[in-house]
């Protein structure tokens, strides 16, 4: 599951899950979790197999933040792009502010 969010600066980014496929990278995650600092690293059982995974965060493509916007409520967008303390913003707000 990935996560779009904006920073201060207003570029987009995206968290997400990557499942780890490489012995050196899943010693390497089972060795943070077991040890307690876990940081990224995850591990979920699934059908009784341990599957290992690290939480990464790359800048968001339009097709993420795109996708981001699509599953969240009007207030959410609103909050999304513009946040929290704009949740008075109309639709209309949103056009005009796209032809300045």
């Amino acid at each position: 599951m990935s996560q779009c969010f904006s920073d201060a600066n207003g570029q987009w980014w995206v968290t997400e899950s990557v499942w780890l496929a490489s012995a050196a990278d899943i010693l390497a995650a089972s060795a943070a979790i077991q040890s307690g600092e876990a940081g990224p690293y995850g591990c979920q059982n699934q059908n009784g197999v341990l599957s290992y995974f690290k939480n990464q965060t790359r800048r968001a493509t339009d097709s993420d933040v795109t996708q981001a916007l699509s599953t969240r409520n009007r207030e959410q967008r609103i909050q999304m792009l513009f946040g929290s303390e704009q949740s008075d913003i109309t639709f209309d707000d949103i056009l005009s502010s796209q032809s300045r």
